[in-house]
C-alpha cells in the first residue's frame, strides 16, 4: 500500500508530466494552426484573385460623358420672357452657375466676362431688355445681378449670392 503522501506526490508528478505533454502538444498545435492558417489565407487569395480575373472589373467607361454638354443647366432650353419667370426660374440657374464659379475656375472666368453668353450656352435666354452682372469683390462672396434695362434707366430685378451652410 502506498502511503497518502506518497500517491500525492505520484498523482503530482503523474499530473505536472500530463500537463508538460499537453502544453508541448499546444504549442505544436499552435504552430501548426498558425501555418495552417498562413495557407488558408493563401488559397483564399488565390481565390479571390481569380474571382477578379474571372469578373475584368476595369475603370468605368466615361468616354460617354464627351458627347454630353456638361455645362447645360436643364435638358430642355429655358426660355425666359416676363418678369415673372425670370423671378420663378432664373434663380435656380444662377444658384446653379455660382455653385459651379466656387469649384471651376474656367467656369468661373467665362462667367465672370460674358454671364449672359454663359446662360445663352447653358440653353437659358433672356430677353434684350434684361441684363446680368457677375461681381467678386475682395473678401466677399460672388453675387449675379440682375437688371431690366429700360432706355434710359436700369431696374434691379434679382440680386444672388451663393452661401455655403454646414449643419449637423
Amino acid at each position: 500500500m502506498v502511503s497518502v503522501s506518497r500517491k500525492f506526490s505520484l498523482d503530482y508528478i503523474g499530473f505536472y508530466g500530463i500537463s508538460r505533454l499537453n502544453r508541448w502538444l499546444i504549442a505544436n498545435s499552435r504552430i501548426g494552426f498558425a501555418f495552417k492558417g498562413f495557407i488558408l489565407f493563401e488559397k483564399l487569395r488565390i481565390n479571390f484573385s481569380k474571382i477578379r480575373e474571372k469578373l475584368k472589373l476595369k475603370k468605368p467607361d466615361l468616354d460617354y460623358l464627351d458627347q454630353q454638354d456638361l455645362s447645360r443647366f436643364s435638358e430642355q432650353d429655358i426660355v425666359l420672357e416676363s418678369e415673372n419667370q425670370i423671378q420663378k426660374y432664373l434663380p435656380e440657374v444662377l444658384g446653379q452657375a455660382l455653385a459651379r464659379t466656387w469649384i471651376d475656375k474656367r467656369f468661373l472666368d467665362a462667367f465672370y466676362n460674358y454671364p449672359v453668353e454663359v446662360l445663352e450656352r447653358g440653353g437659358v435666354y433672356l430677353p434684350d431688355s434684361v441684363s446680368v452682372e457677375f461681381k467678386k469683390e475682395k473678401d466677399q462672396r460672388p453675387k449675379v445681378i440682375v437688371y431690366e434695362n429700360d432706355k434710359n434707366s436700369r431696374r434691379k430685378l434679382l440680386e444672388l449670392k451663393l452661401v455655403m451652410v454646414a449643419e449637423q
